[in-house]
């Protein structure tokens, strides 16, 4: 009897001492957990204490708080005003920009529509009647761009003796597949082909009046009705149709009208003879032998096809320059040998301050 209780004094002793441990070590991982998350609690604590105390710092410092001055406010705001001022000017030269792009595809649409007509769209070489020819008007160079790389006149303009006809063009030697481009932008009106004559040819219409012709290539790319801009290409040269040899024939028509190209520009340096070429219908309507100059006068071609002026221009007495950008006066005077008062002189109006790029003036 002695012998079992004492066996159930002790197994009641050792379930008494298994909880007990059992419930420290519940205790102990509980106070472990409130330790740990006491600790993150005062990490965070600590640091918003630092924040704000930093804060606190910025705005009143321990010596003395900070003043802002009124020049550095008035500065600020001067800043957020050219800020603004420039953004409103940068979001109003887009517009411009934008509107400028889409009025010169419109005019490139219908190019010299309110010279032409609407009915001028035909494969004629001359679209329109005498009657719809104005007794003068200003024709716009300045945007003119050499048609081919070569500089090599090889046939003028005027009367041909040997031949007993004229010649509306004037002929630059080339080589075959040379790349030939558009002298102005315009839109292509005739592409087509003629044995007996210009070979392949191309005749663009452009909004400044003028109609330019490429003759004699030996492929045609521009396609009737194509859009294209001053120097885009539109064939390769070559010795189609009455040709003797692979040359270029251009040729430069005002509403029909031929006229010298050596007069509107000079084709051995690239560049218009002037901003703006004058045109008189009484100088141009006499059976071809007649061309108007820049400045308006006439000049006669006699049967030879020499012109009696033809020595002054190839003698190189009139000579220009196109504007590059980036170009001073004083640059170009200095490039080309002469002086900052005569090139005022020579073009008139001309702003030294103001130098609009591929424009050209005279040098000489």
């Amino acid at each position: 009897m002695i012998k079992q209780l004492a066996v159930a004094l002790c197994s009641s002793l050792c379930f008494i001492t298994i909880s007990t441990s059992a419930a420290r070590a519940n205790d102990f991982g509980v106070s472990r957990k409130k330790h740990k998350t006491s600790r993150v609690s005062t990490k965070q604590r600590q640091r918003s204490k630092q924040e704000s105390t930093r804060r606190t710092a910025t705005w009143n410092g321990a010596q003395s708080t900070p003043v802002i001055r009124r020049d550095s406010v008035r500065n600020l705001v001067a800043d957020r005003l050219d800020y603004t001022s420039r953004g409103k000017k940068e979001k109003s030269s887009r517009r411009n920009s934008q509107a400028e792009y889409r009025s010169h595809k419109d005019q490139l649409l219908d190019p010299a529509v309110e010279l032409y007509g609407e009915n001028s769209w035909g494969d004629f070489v001359r679209p329109c009647s005498s009657d719809l020819i104005p007794e003068s008007y200003n024709i716009d160079c300045s945007g003119f761009v050499m048609p081919i790389k070569s500089r090599r006149i090889t046939s003028n303009f005027g009367y041909r003796a040997r031949f007993r006809r004229m010649h509306y063009g004037t002929d630059i030697a080339l080589n075959t597949g040379d790349t030939i481009v558009s002298a102005f932008p315009g839109r292509v009106r005739v592409s087509s082909y003629e044995g007996g004559g210009y070979g392949n040819y191309i005749i663009v219409r452009h909004p400044n009046g003028l109609e330019t012709i490429y003759g004699h290539m030996s492929k045609r790319i521009a396609n009737e009705g194509d859009i294209v801009e001053a120097g885009e290409v539109l064939g390769l040269g070559g010795s189609t149709g009455r040709s003797t040899g692979p040359h270029l024939h251009f040729e430069c028509r005002f509403m029909g009208v031929a006229l010298n190209p050596a007069h509107l520009f000079d084709l051995v340096a690239g560049v218009p003879m002037d901003d703006y070429f004058h045109f008189s219908k009484s100088a141009n309507m006499r059976g071809g032998r007649f061309a108007a100059s820049s400045n308006g006068s006439v000049k006669k071609f006699s049967k030879r096809g020499k012109s009696r002026n033809r020595r002054n221009v190839a003698s190189g007495r009139v000579q220009t320059y196109r504007i590059k950008k980036g170009d001073t006066l004083s640059e170009i005077a200095q490039r080309n040998g002469t002086s900052v008062s005569k090139l005022k002189r020579l073009n008139p109006g001309i702003r030294p301050n103001r130098l609009r790029p591929n424009k050209s003036i005279r040098i000489r």
